[in-house]
């Protein structure tokens, strides 16, 4: 504590401010140095009597405080808003990084936060009591907050560049010299210990980590013409040392990656681990989320243990990408030719689709000889005159067609249709495995967009009949309607473009009632999410209750429900009323 009012507040780690015994606060920065070394030497020096007369008992404590500056090892409080729930609220430990100004966190904590970093801001408190330290370390510690208290489902996890880098590490096929092997356990072994600081010189420390864990190798899996480790056998050691001098773990637990993508007998259709040692299965999404590796090591060892796991998985998966790379690019998007020339022919299957379901909708044969433009007209006709009701008919069983040519045209071109197969396909290691992205994202781009809806409806229809001026009116083709064939590896047309731009904005719509504005989301039928300072009030509701809520609220207009909530409208106020039982 010296050192730091030595220090002052331009050198770290230094102090501030010294506040004296009777409530004076003084300024470090407007002291010289010869003065600050001198008041430094009275910290420890006290009164003889209570401060200002009073009691020992009742008065300040007797001593100086210095307000220093934050130095490794202290215990913070750290917050991003909102607030949603306990664990926004977490406990870590501060390593302070010379000329940095910025916060960095681990990556494992961005779902807790639910933290990104394209310029969040978080709030940091310090504990300035030792009751608050004390349960910062042991209640608030980011370690204990590893299950949401809600539902008791992990939310803690690696995301991203270390789901790829454990799919390649623990894939069959992956196999490492002793060099490699002995590098990436020496990295995510080595500083999984806490170090204790040490004071070598003045103004300096040092980590020192005074007694760690055993590293014990295992025998390679292959020895002759050289000796050669799998990946597999890299989890294994890790295991051995997280749990050493602990019993071992036995676990079985499904993977994220389907069996047509590894094979049907490729042995990688479920993860085993038998008393510490990684028989088969790949380190996907699924081992960081519910009943996977670390939920089992935090249920059977305790959230320390987890947390530690983290640690080290994340250290060996950043030591292994950074071994083995990962680009995507252009080849990992292309179609074998077979498959694009099946994508083409069954694209060609919606030019005649729109006559045909128009046909079905207004009652004649499909299989008879058409009369196009009395079809059409009659179409026209009906919607003019039925409005949404027979538009709505009309987009269903039109949509319901397109949805099927869709499907097929991605089944067959997923995962088989590919240039390059799983996993040497980059992009399909992303999507399938869970790490950035999925399904939709790789048929979008390398497929078709399909038919694009607004508000649960295809493109809608101007007065005159037509969706855009391009086209005809009342024009029965599916372009025509939102139906994208084309994909972003080809590039768009300029009214599919329009078309998906359209697509891309729906959901969002702001309904004013009264003075309360709600959020109203499209895309997920009757979700309202409502003012958060809003009060709503609360029944519980069941067939006997309803006559009564009915008759209090007589002039209730529901405006939609969601799961086993119904949420009503009234005087300017929202009701949620919560259904215990569904009836017929």
């Amino acid at each position: 504590m010296r050192d730091a009012v030595e220090n002052g507040p331009l050198i770290h780690p230094g102090a501030t401010h010294v506040e004296d015994e009777e409530g004076r606060i003084i300024s470090l920065a407007t002291l010289a140095k010869f003065k600050r070394t001198a008041l430094a030497k009275t910290l420890l020096s006290t009164p003889g009597t209570a401060v200002r007369g009073v009691s020992v008992e009742g008065g300040r404590s007797i001593g100086k405080t210095v307000y220093r500056h934050l130095r490794d090892g202290d215990i913070l409080l750290v917050n991003r808003q909102p607030t949603l729930h306990k664990p926004g609220v977490m406990g870590h430990i501060a390593r302070v990084l010379k000329g940095e100004k910025t916060l960095r966190m681990h990556y494992a904590n961005c779902s807790t936060y639910n933290a990104d970093f394209d310029g969040d801001e978080m709030n940091v408190h310090f504990p300035q009591e030792e009751l608050g330290r004390a349960e910062a370390y042991e209640i608030v510690n980011a370690d204990q907050q590893y299950v949401v208290p809600t539902s008791g489902d992990p939310i803690r996890g690696l995301i991203q560049d270390h789901i790829v880098s454990a799919t390649l590490l623990t894939k069959r096929d992956t196999f490492l010299t002793k060099e490699e092997y002995h590098q990436l356990v020496y990295t995510a072994c080595v500083s999984c210990s806490p170090a204790n600081l040490k004071k070598r010189k003045k103004n300096v420390a040092l980590s020192v980590v005074d007694r760690d864990l055993p590293i014990i190798p295992v025998p390679p899996a292959i020895m002759k013409p050289q000796p050669l480790w799998t990946g597999k056998q890299v989890l294994t050691t890790i295991f051995n040392y997280v749990t050493y001098g602990l019993p071992p773990f036995t676990l079985k637990a499904p993977i994220k990656v389907s069996g047509e993508y590894w094979g049907k007998n490729s042995g990688e259709l479920e993860l085993i681990v038998k008393d510490n040692e990684l028989v088969c299965g790949v380190i996907d999404k699924a081992q960081f989320g519910k009943y996977g590796i670390v939920h089992t090591v935090q249920e059977l060892y305790g959230p320390q243990m987890a947390g530690r796991l983290l640690s080290v998985f994340s250290r060996l998966f950043t030591a292994y990408l950074q071994m083995h790379g990962f680009t995507c690019g252009f080849g990992d998007l292309l179609l074998v030719p077979k498959a694009e020339k099946m994508r083409r022919q069954k694209l060609k299957q919606t030019d005649d689709l729109g006559d045909t379901v128009n046909a079905r909708y207004v009652g004649e044969d499909e299989n008879a000889e058409l009369n196009l433009e009395k079809i059409r007209d009659e179409v026209e006709k009906r919607i003019q005159s039925k409005g949404d009701t027979a538009s709505a008919r009309l987009d269903m069983l039109m949509t319901s067609a397109l949805n099927r040519i869709t499907s097929d045209i991605n089944n067959t071109t997923f995962p088989k249709g590919l240039m390059k197969p799983f996993p040497s396909n980059c992009l399909s290691l992303m999507t399938i495995t869970g790490a950035k992205g999925g399904l939709v994202n790789f048929t979008q781009i390398s497929s078709l967009l399909g038919q694009q809806e607004l508000e649960g409806k295809r493109v809608p229809r101007m007065s005159s009949g037509k969706t855009l001026p391009c086209f005809l009116p009342w024009d029965p083709c599916a372009r025509a309607g939102g139906f994208i064939g084309d994909r972003f590896l080809t590039g768009l047309r300029p009214q599919e473009y329009y078309f998906h731009c359209m697509a891309g904005r729906d959901g969002y719509k702001f309904l004013l009632f009264g003075s309360t504005i709600v959020y109203e989301l499209f895309s997920e039928p009757w979700l309202l999410i409502l003012n958060p300072y809003l009060r709503p009030h609360q029944w519980t509701f069941s067939e006997d209750h309803l006559p009564l809520v009915l008759n209090h609220c007589e002039h209730l207009l529901l405006i939609g429900n969601q799961g086993s909530h119904l949420f009503f409208w009234l005087e300017r106020r929202m009701f949620i009323i919560i259904i215990k039982q569904y009836w017929q």
